[in-house]
């Protein structure tokens, strides 16, 4: 014990030693000299400062010479997992390959240092330049390190060429790397076959795998999605099914993702079936799908008009748990629109709203055209002013299908309305907008507002098409205006719009309406000469004002030239000769019986109440009763029908559909 404290004593008396003990001595001599003197003595305490400074540096230089030269005898390395942690989440691969043994001699760890630092460095490098969007620079900075590169270097780029749609170059530099014998990971497997499924190419994909599988590479999850996302893309509903059964038999677990490639495929492909059983399957094996597996479901379902299996997804969703979005109601509801539910769309509004979804454009442009669809007008407007009001954007569509439902039903003034105030909220109106307030005008006999609407639509930039022109001269032939119809359609001629065989008969209508069949005759000729070839309305338009004189010989002539062009009369035209021999002085019966019978016996289901009634004005009632009988017409149901004037043949079935 004495020893060891003497020792100690020993060890001390040396550390102070020197300069320090010089500088002490002093300081207690001085304090004995002067301690006893009465006062300050300022110099005193300087004098003690400047000997305390220079002690603590000198053994503060003492301490840190004496740490400096402690010496490790080993070098300490963290083992693997350490490491791991030091080392970014996309280049832990690489640090596996790196320290592919727990326990490695000094030798070997001191060799590492160098080389793992410049492939450290590389990666960092090259994920820099890849963020920064310089693919080139880092493509030339990695052919330029080939010796320092590792799998994860190969990855950076390839994957970078991948998302950039070079797929050439990201399936070269995965081929570089196999020759440079770097021994690729899953990630790399999965860079190249997503290079290979943005590129539609699902050959190529199966042959990287194949390549990569021999070389000890075992596919994953996103490899297999990657498969079946390729296959999607190209339609092969076939080629996604069988990678899912792949995957299944590789004991890789499918996802949701897995499973909504499948159903997308399907949806593609108009294979309801396959999708909903690919969600049954999915559901059954307990993988949650989402609310993107049920709607691409229900958008199938939709597409194909299938309302209620769209219907029975949407309730299947919402009774999971799932929450529904917009998307899936908007959905349903338009496909309410499509089987022209206006009921069932307006009940899907009210749950989209009572699940807490505010309705979109979208969400009421499918109401709107629902009711349009049904032409419950009053139910549409209602829908876009309620749309209006809530502050939901309406855009072109929205005002077009108010529009076109008011045109349909011949409401004039209220196209007209909505049409204004469109324009007046800034929203351009299209072709359709416009074409749909003159054709509306039109059906009305409306010339002047149909020609205006349609001159504003043309002042606006906006080309007329045949739809357009025809319309107006459809007004023009509402009431007789030959020379406008006639002037629009030279119009239209010279613009560069081709007039149809429904262009030409409302010009050829018009002519009638005015009676002038001669003039009728002619565009028969022009449409003829175009290459436009009339049909049965054609030649009955222009028979009509020969009818009314009784001319039945060149109504015979007309109906001849039909039948000569491969077409055959059909009621309108017996109706307009009928009417001719009725008209004539005197009556021809005999021809009219003749005519009657021809056509019956050809067409029996197509006679009309007022066919008959022109046959007993050429003849008389009692043998028109008797020909109905002969060929079991009911007179009963004929005569209880509206009677036509037989005045050029009106009344009856109306030339709207033999425009058509």
């Amino acid at each position: 014990m004495m020893m060891n404290a003497m020792s100690n004593k020993l060890t001390g008396a040396q550390k102070l030693t020197g300069l320090p003990v010089c500088l002490i001595v002093l300081a207690v001599i001085a304090e004995m000299t002067f301690g006893d003197f009465d006062g300050e003595v300022p110099m005193m305490e300087m004098f003690i400062v400047a000997i305390a400074a220079p002690i603590a540096l000198y053994m503060a230089k003492k301490r840190a010479s004496g740490v400096a030269h402690k010496t490790p005898k080993t070098l300490q390395i963290p083992e693997d997992e350490s490491l791991a942690k030091q080392v970014a989440p996309w280049r832990h691969s690489a640090a596996a390959s790196q320290n592919p043994s727990r326990v490695q001699s000094q030798v070997e760890v001191r060799k590492c240092p160098a080389n793992t630092s410049e492939k450290t460095s590389l990666n960092a490098r090259l994920d820099d330049l890849i963020k920064r969007g310089n693919l080139k620079e880092a493509e030339e900075l990695l052919t330029d390190s080939f010796a320092n590169a590792d799998v994860v270097s190969y990855n950076m780029v390839i994957s970078a060429c991948s998302k950039n749609g070079n797929v050439q170059k990201a399936q070269a530099w995965m081929q570089r790397m196999l020759d440079q014998n770097v021994q690729p990971d899953v990630a790399s497997l999965n860079s190249v076959i997503d290079s290979c499924a943005r590129a539609g190419d699902a050959k190529g994909a199966e042959q990287w795998l194949a390549c990569l599988s021999s070389k000890g590479v075992q596919p994953n999850t996103i490899t297999y999605n990657a498969l079946i996302n390729t296959c999607a893309q190209l339609g092969d509903t076939k080629g996604a099914k069988n990678w899912l059964q792949r995957m299944q038999k590789a004991n890789v677990q499918p996802d949701v993702i897995s499973y909504s490639a499948v159903i997308n495929a399907c949806s593609r492909q108009s294979d309801i079936h396959g999708a909903e059983e690919c969600l049954k399957e999915m559901i059954h094996v307990g993988i949650e799908a989402n609310v993107v597996s049920f709607s691409t479901v229900i958008g199938a379902c939709a597409k194909t008009g299938d309302k209620q299996r769209a219907e029975y997804w949407l309730s299947k969703l919402i009774q999971k748990g799932v929450q529904a979005d917009s998307i899936c109601y908007n959905t349903v509801i338009d496909a309410c629109a499509k089987a022209r539910d206006a009921d069932g769309a307006d009940m899907w509004m009210k749950r989209m709203q009572d699940a807490g979804l505010t309705p979109t454009t979208i969400t009421y442009n499918a109401l709107i055209n629902a009711s349009a669809k049904v032409q419950d007008v009053s139910r549409a407007q209602s829908w876009l002013s309620r749309m209006l009001e809530e502050g939901v954007a309406a855009d072109v569509v929205s005002y077009s299908t108010v529009i076109s439902a008011c045109a349909k039903v011949g409401n004039s003034s209220g196209a007209e309305h909505w049409l204004k105030l469109m324009l007046e909220t800034g929203i351009s109106a299209n072709l359709q907008s416009y074409s749909s307030v003159v054709s509306a005008f039109a059906k009305a006999g409306k010339v002047e507002e149909a020609e205006k609407w349609f001159n504003q639509m043309l002042d606006q930039g906006i080309e007329g098409d045949t739809i357009g022109y025809t319309a107006v001269i459809n007004a023009c032939a509402k009431v007789g205006d030959v020379k406008k119809a006639e002037a629009w359609i030279v119009r239209m001629i010279k613009s560069g719009v081709e007039p149809n065989i429904i262009t030409f008969n409302a010009v050829i209508s018009a002519c009638a309406k005015d009676g002038q069949g001669a003039l009728a005759e002619r565009w028969l000729e022009k449409m003829q000469k175009v290459g436009v070839p009339p049909n049965s309305f054609s030649y009955n338009s222009a028979a009509k004002p020969y009818a009314c004189s009784g001319d039945y010989l060149k109504v015979e002539e007309l109906m001849a030239s039909l039948k000569a062009g491969g077409s055959s009369p059909d009621d309108f035209c017996v109706n307009s000769l009928l009417t001719a021999y009725g008209n004539a002085r005197p009556k021809q019966g005999r021809r009219a019986e003749a005519a009657f019978e021809e056509f019956v016996k050809s067409q029996p289901s197509s006679v009309s109440a007022s066919t008959v009634a022109a046959l007993a004005r050429a003849t008389s009632k009692a043998t028109a009763d008797t020909l109905c009988k002969k060929f079991a017409i009911n007179v009963v149901d004929a005569w209880s029908q509206k009677k036509g004037s037989g005045k050029g043949g009106k009344g009856g079935k109306g030339g709207k559909g033999a425009q058509q």
